[in-house]
């Protein structure tokens, strides 16, 4: 009888080790299974396959709190302009630039509106007003105007060129075009444009557009021509009369050999009689001899006064 009350207790004792044993596995592969969950979180990723595709997918990524996942929206050459200093290159520096306000600030959603896309075949620029706002009661944390270029890589992604999300914080100013003795620039681009305009000389302006062009005939992104043969017969009526065109003020976003152009342009007559204005946007890419041409020419877009 004492042996078996022997065996039976070392029986139970060898029960009871088994059992806590499964039970450490099964904490253990709940813990694994927690982790690896958090892990395809920050892993998890959706590229682009639109223009459209880039701000859906970083505004969901920023509600979660997501940097990782922010990542794939950019690269190594994508250039940010932050609100003060200098531009960043490369998601790296980005996402230091990001970080303070995921990390500092309480859980928030990014809205948009006012929102226009103009796409030409493998780059976009979009504008649209954004407003940052708490994820717990929807105070307004934050608000601005954003320009951003996107680029469609070889994998059929779109991703940010360039982004510059605070255009009411960048300093504006008047056209400096210098010659570099490397081909024109962005700058002189619009100069050469205007000097051009001033003599009616439409052939001359024909040099800073290629047959790859699109240009945006109104304020939206329906109404549009592609090609500079097209794109002279918009602005042949223009140049039935002597009138002169220059940018009151204008901003340059340049990274390497894409420049991102906002303006607000006037035209006049010679006698000084305002005869137009608009706000523009524009992107330029410099060509293999060295000069910059047009990609995207939407000279009717509408921001508010503020940005």
């Amino acid at each position: 009888m004492k042996n078996y009350l022997i065996k039976s207790s070392e029986y139970l004792l060898s029960l009871g080790l088994l059992m806590s044993a499964c039970s450490n596995s099964n904490q253990n592969s709940t813990q694994t299974t927690k982790k690896n969950t958090t892990m395809e979180k920050t892993t998890f990723v959706q590229p682009a396959k639109n223009p459209a595709d880039v701000a859906d997918g970083f505004h969901e990524a920023w509600k979660n709190q997501d940097i990782n996942r922010l990542g794939i929206y950019f690269d190594a050459k994508t250039k940010f302009y932050p609100p003060e200093g200098d531009p960043v290159i490369g998601w790296e520096k980005i996402k230091q630039q990001l970080l303070p306000f995921i990390e500092d600030q309480e859980p928030s959603v990014i809205e948009n509106t006012d929102v226009i896309v103009f796409e030409n075949q493998d780059y976009a620029i979009r504008k649209d007003h954004w407003q940052m706002k708490s994820l717990k009661d929807g105070k307004l944390l934050s608000e601005n105007m954003a320009l951003e270029v996107f680029r469609k890589t070889e994998e059929g992604n779109w991703v940010y060129v360039i982004d510059a999300p605070f255009q009411s914080n960048y300093k504006s100013e008047a056209l400096k075009g210098i010659d570099t003795g490397d081909g024109l620039t962005p700058e002189m681009v619009e100069e050469l444009f205007h000097e051009a305009w001033k003599n009616q000389n439409i052939d001359k302006i024909g040099e800073v557009f290629t047959e790859k062009t699109k240009y945006f005939s109104e304020n939206g992104n329906d109404k549009f021509v592609v090609g500079w043969t097209e794109i002279k017969k918009n602005l042949a009526p223009f140049l039935e009369q002597p009138s002169i065109l220059k940018h009151t003020f204008s901003n340059i976003f340049q990274n390497e050999n894409i420049a991102l152009v906002k303006a607000h342009w006037e035209l006049r007559s010679p006698e000084g009689e305002l005869m137009g204005e608009s706000d523009a946007v524009e992107l330029l890419e410099k060509t293999e001899n060295g000069n910059w041409v047009y990609v995207i020419d939407a000279p009717f877009v509408q921001f508010t006064k503020e940005n």
